[in-house]
């Protein structure tokens, strides 16, 4: 039997590279205001600072005779922490409004395009980083942004994951587990993996456990896959573990390993994948790609994210045939 070459017809899934420019040039228009808007706003808050500090110095100088020279340098002193605080607080303002107009100009049309829909509250919790081993230490999982939807051969949703270690015990009394609701997350907890995941759940079982990480890379919780060492189709990049030998029989369709090394360079980030039981998961570490993106760099995340489907419809095809089982 033939091995499965996937040239996908993506008519119905292509991107729109004029649509794409559209969105990407209105979101720059709108940056660019608010960056200017962030400016005008900062040096308000330094001529409001200034003010503040030449009419205290003029209205109490006389209270300080000889020392008005020092009482100035103290007042200059307290100026500069206070604008420094001032700052911060302007500059995440913007920034989240920088990050909202991202998401209503990008990724909506990222979903738009990709006939999926954009879900701003995050659609990942916690348990389904459970069920497969890539960060199975974590034990707090935030997400903000998502992109889900359906095909005919599986569910898709892809968000950004920040997954942490939360070493509090006080901690697991948590009443009905609200950090994964909330998103709770404390200064004190380690941070494990911080990026973008995309699940794709089959309405098939696979008896397969197939974990694929960069070379070198070590994976809690996969002490029951075994590292495939002799294949000549494995990767320099790649290493590659599996619960049973003929599950590698996957790597003789060399376009999954080529998407997740395109993946790795568009999106500059680890890429890892682990497909078992009813879902395939691809987590690409970079904390950056669900935020305001440069231009240059956002078709690349359209195109990694069309690599990701086209993995996952690889796998579903391959299931198909029997060629994994």
């Amino acid at each position: 039997m033939a091995w499965f070459n996937p040239i996908f017809r993506y008519n119905e899934r292509q991107i729109s590279l004029t649509g794409i420019a559209m969105s990407l040039v209105s979101y720059e228009l709108k940056k660019q205001k608010l960056d200017g808007a962030r400016n005008v706003t900062l040096w308000k808050a330094r001529g409001g600072v200034a003010v503040v500090v030449l009419a205290l110095f003029i209205a109490m100088r006389k209270d300080f005779g000889d020392f008005s020279f020092l009482f100035l340098l103290v007042l200059l002193a307290l100026a500069y922490p206070a604008y420094k605080y001032l700052a911060v607080r302007i500059s995440r303002k913007f920034e989240t409004l920088s990050e909202e107009a991202f998401k209503n100009e990008f990724l909506l049309w990222i979903a738009k395009e990709l006939r999926l829909t954009f879900q701003p509250f995050g659609a990942f919790l916690l348990d389904e980083i459970y069920k497969n081993p890539l960060r199975k230490e974590a034990n707090l999982c935030t997400c903000k942004h998502a992109i889900v939807g359906k095909t005919p051969e599986f569910g898709i949703k892809i968000g950004d994951i920040c997954l942490s270690r939360d070493f509090d015990k006080n901690r697991e009394d948590r009443v009905f587990e609200l950090d994964k609701i909330l998103h709770l997350k404390k200064k004190d907890d380690t941070a494990i993996f911080d990026g973008l995941f995309a699940k794709f759940d089959f309405s098939e079982t696979f008896d397969s456990q197939i974990l694929v990480v960069p070379r070198g890379e070590f994976i809690f919780g996969a002490s029951d896959l075994k590292l495939l060492k002799d294949s000549p189709h494995l990767s320099a990049s790649f290493d590659v573990y599996l619960n049973n030998p003929a599950a590698a029989a996957f790597l003789q369709n060399k376009k999954i390993l080529e998407n997740m090394q395109m993946i790795t360079v568009n999106l500059f980030g680890k890429t890892e994948l682990y497909l078992g039981k009813n879902s395939l998961v691809i987590g690409v570490e970079n904390s950056e790609i669900f935020k305001s993106a440069p231009s240059s760099q956002s078709a690349k995340l359209l195109e990694s994210l069309n690599k990701m489907i086209e993995i996952a419809k690889i796998f579903a095809y391959l299931k198909k045939l029997g060629q994994v089982e």
